[in-house]
């Protein structure tokens, strides 16, 4: 039930076949052929060598699977044969139906070791969850960092925030078939896969079609609760296999990175400053006037990318506005032209709610709110 043959194959210096004998075998030809040159290539770069003449014996059986069951003749290029020649023929003639070398064999077994470096890196990580907070040593932190470095959306974090916030992640198990939460409910932990499969609906409640995105190690979801909190979730998290998970509450960013917010807020003088001098009309403002408000508000996070003479620009013709408590700016909602608003505003101080309710690209039904602080604009 085999088919048997003989091969002769001569490669030259660019791993190529000169020249090859092969009875004719019909389709399977180039297989053969291919047998030939992927082991003369095999050989030549695991014992650094460059063939001359190669002769091998390969049998295909019923599945039309090559074995490779022996060599008659090899023969190294170059003036003098390495001292290896001998047993290199000696292998090779008791190869005993062997299978040819897979010339992805490397890849895959760096594929496997990545894998089971990675299994490693998640088993620590989940045992080091499980310690509560108050008692984990620096080993356990460690560990923890290790497995979310490579995510998204805290890995491009510097370690001076990232290594504090794994002081404050907590493990979640989530049996296969249960939703960590529903659509429409309001968050407050953003979630890292640590082992499993979720699937996110991205759309749960249409009925027509319903976006969805599979997620695996590393991967995150519920990065609403942290960029927008206090916002219902517009998608809903599904674990196809049981899966471990990283819970990070939000408090854990305001104690880490909320202090740094203040870089955005202005002081009091230099309010008082701001509102003295945008309370003149603009042909009133001198040069130093105009340098003082631009000195004053530098720090802002809408000043951060402007060049200095456009920052100054805006200085000299801006305005100073106040606005009580529950006080409306504008109103849109008539659609009216006259009622969008003619002015760019910049919060100095006190807190402004922003709320949108329109259509989305889809034409669903879409709202939106957001609260703006001292440094922020719309």
């Amino acid at each position: 039930g085999g088919l048997g043959g003989e091969l002769e194959g001569r490669a030259t210096a660019a791993w190529l076949v000169k020249k090859q004998s092969l009875p004719n075998f019909g389709s399977n030809r180039p297989r053969l052929e291919a047998a030939v040159l992927r082991t003369v290539r095999y050989l030549e770069r695991s014992r650094g060598v460059r063939l001359a003449s190669f002769r091998g014996h390969f049998v295909m059986d019923t599945s039309e699977e090559i074995w490779m069951v022996g060599s008659s003749r090899v023969r190294i290029q170059g003036p003098e044969p390495p001292p290896s020649v001998e047993d290199l023929a000696r292998e090779l003639a008791n190869v005993g139906g062997r299978p040819l070398p897979d010339p992805d064999e490397k890849e895959r077994l760096e594929t496997q070791r990545v894998l089971r470096r990675q299994e490693t890196v998640s088993a620590a990580c989940i045992e080091a969850l499980r310690v509560p907070p108050s008692k984990r040593r620096e080993e356990h932190i460690q560990s923890i960092f290790a497995h979310t470095r490579e995510g998204a959306f805290l890995g491009s974090l510097p370690a001076a925030f990232h290594l504090p916030l794994c002081r404050f992640m907590e493990h979640r198990f989530l049996s296969q078939g249960l939703e960590a939460y529903y659509s429409g409910e309001e968050q407050s932990n953003l979630f890292i896969v640590v082992t499993g499969v979720v699937r996110v609906m991205l759309e749960p409640n249409r009925r027509s079609y319903c976006r969805a995105v599979d997620l695996a190690g590393g991967d995150s979801f519920a990065q609403q609760a942290i960029t927008h909190p206090f916002t219902p979730m517009t998608g809903q998290p599904l674990a196809l296999t049981d899966t471990h998970l990283i819970s990070l509450p939000r408090r854990a960013f305001d104690l880490t990175i909320g202090p740094l917010s203040a870089r955005w807020r202005m002081a009091r003088g230099q309010r008082e400053r701001v509102r003295r001098v945008l309370g003149w009309s603009p042909r009133d403002r001198t040069e130093g006037d105009v340098r003082q408000v631009a000195a004053a508000t530098m720090h802002l996070r809408f000043f951060q990318d402007i060049p200095p003479h456009v920052h100054r620009a805006l200085c000299r013709t801006a305005g100073y506005r106040t606005f009580e408590h529950g006080e409306t700016l504008f109103d849109d909602e008539g659609g009216a032209e006259d009622a969008l608003p003619g002015f760019f505003l910049l919060v100095l101080s006190g807190e402004v709610c922003w709320e949108y309710a329109g259509q989305d690209a889809s034409g669903e039904r879409e709202e939106r709110r957001e609260a703006l602080e001292a440094g922020d604009y719309c």
